[in-house]
């Protein structure tokens, strides 16, 4: 039992480091180059967790070959966790994040109810968890196609825009 304590430390401290480079990355060095979206790391953590996925369906046996994966898993995905509110502020505006982030609260909450039952009944009918890696590294194979098809928005300069005359008529 305990290599999965070093399990856990792994996964915790590579999520650690993975916040910490991602809000780096997004905040110090995508600011110096704002021609530069984030559009790349998110490719990153979306990889990762494909990755991680079709290793667990496929290679893990023991803790000894668990800890390499989530550690890996757990890189990646914090890295999304700093980058995806910046992401989605520079495609649709901060104005919208709160209430963007309110519709991705719900979704995450729903499919967090329900994939437990979802997951619980797949191991108990085929005996695995093999199943769940898969469909899960499906998700994320659609996840990097639609993410493909995401384009940044264009940033219109101030004298692309017809300003109209607001001026009443003289009485």
């Amino acid at each position: 039992m305990e290599d999965m304590g070093w399990v856990v430390f792994g996964f915790g401290m590579a999520a650690i480091i993975g916040r910490l480079a991602g809000g780096f990355i997004s905040d110090w060095y995508m600011a110096r180059w704002p021609r530069l979206t984030r559009k790349p790391m998110t490719y990153v953590n979306t990889f990762g967790m494909l990755l991680g996925a079709v290793l667990c369906a496929s290679v893990v046996n023991s803790y000894a070959i668990m800890l390499p994966v989530l550690i890996i898993l757990g890189f990646t995905y914090s890295l999304g966790i700093s980058v995806y509110p910046t992401y989605i502020g520079d495609l649709f505006g901060v104005v919208n994040l709160p209430r963007l982030f309110a519709v991705r609260m719900v979704a995450l909450v729903l499919i967090g109810a329900v994939s437990p039952v979802f997951i619980g009944y797949i191991h108990d009918t085929t005996k695995a968890f093999t199943l769940v890696f898969w469909i899960g590294a499906g998700f994320c194979v659609i996840s990097l196609v639609m993410l493909t098809l995401i384009k940044q928005p264009q940033k219109k300069a101030i004298a692309d825009y017809k300003v109209e005359s607001s001026t009443a008529p003289e009485a």
